[in-house]
């Protein structure tokens, strides 16, 4: 149809280290002209100001999911160190933005117009929920503080990257014989590492989930769980401590009690208690349906392992067998 914008499809097939490297500079480029362009705007209005907002977020959006997000899934290393470059460089214009005086100004300068005064519906959401942000962002503190809640905020996108990138580049697993895939199926054993005449069965998801629903070897499940739940944990334990040590003075200086007084305030729930009471409201009924759950996979169990305690590596595969059985 004749003016119909058609989005066009992005190739992920020829992406390279470099190709994530000029899309998060052309992205970052562009969004920080259409940020000074709204910073600029005289007189301001919604298209010019928030409007310009909007634009540069979508490109830097974009740029997350067709750069960044390669950090997460390409098969190359060297792609994936520029990818998890980029989501740093990325996120922290992001966090950025909203320690911008100039900016808070100028969205400021725009909320008191008799334009913004009439806005209907969800764009008046819009701007309330930006002056929001820009008031979490500190800008109701002085100076000093502001320059401190920066500061923390970008460590923290710093920690949160590399926490992450810790757990995507984790290589572990365990090895086992031909005789230890009992249960498992011809093509899941036949695209597995070989190592030395023996089978590598590794953290990824495509090995280890059916690995636990499947495999009939119960210690084994029982190694690959432990694996599983405690990658990286020695590197990530120091940056999970000292994130955590960082959000609480965040919210601090913000005027909260805790941080999940600070990040509730943008959830639907708006506060811990009302999370707290809603689970208090589903946890006895779940109780119940947990412990019917537990008695008939206690069953199975006894019937597979001859008694015992139903342990956590024992959850999902019993859970397989139920599903088959019933």
């Amino acid at each position: 149809m004749a003016g119909t914008l058609v989005p066009m499809l992005y190739d992920f097939t020829n992406v390279t280290a470099q190709s994530v490297r000029d899309l998060t500079e052309s992205a970052v480029t562009g969004a920080d002209t259409l940020v000074a362009e709204a910073v600029a705007a005289d007189p301001p209005t919604f298209v010019s100001v928030l409007g310009g907002l909007e634009r540069a977020a979508a490109l830097v959006g974009d740029a997350s999911g067709r750069g960044a997000f390669m950090a997460r899934v390409h098969p190359e290393r060297e792609v994936r160190t520029a990818g998890s470059e980029a989501e740093e460089r990325l996120t922290k214009w992001v966090t950025d933005l909203v320690f911008r005086r100039d900016l808070y100004e100028a969205v400021r300068r725009y909320a008191a117009t008799e334009e913004a005064g009439k806005l209907p519906g969800e764009r008046r959401r819009l701007l309330d929920h930006t002056l929001r942000d820009f008031r979490r962002a500190g800008h109701e503190l002085d100076a000093d503080a502001r320059e401190r809640l920066q500061d923390l905020r970008r460590r923290l996108v710093e920690l949160e990257v590399a926490f992450g990138r810790n757990l995507d580049e984790w290589n572990d697993g365990i090895e086992v014989s031909a005789d230890d895939l009992a249960g498992l199926p011809d093509d899941y054993i036949a695209r597995l590492e070989r190592r030395d005449g023996r089978y590598f069965v590794s953290l990824a998801y495509p090995d280890y989930f059916p690995f636990m629903r499947q495999a009939h070897a119960r210690d084994l499940r029982r190694a690959l769980q432990h694996k599983f739940w405690n990658k990286a944990a020695a590197e990530n334990r120091p940056l999970l401590e000292e994130a955590v040590r960082l959000r609480a003075e965040i919210a601090a200086l913000l005027g909260f009690a805790t941080w999940a007084d600070f990040a509730m305030e943008v959830k639907m729930a708006g506060g811990p208690s009302r999370v707290d009471a809603f689970y208090d409201s589903v946890v006895p009924g779940l109780t119940t349906l947990a412990e019917r759950q537990v008695a008939t996979l206690t069953a199975l169990a006894h019937e597979e392992f001859g008694g015992g305690e139903v342990e956590p590596w024992d959850t999902v595969y019993l859970d397989n067998l139920q599903r088959k059985r019933d």
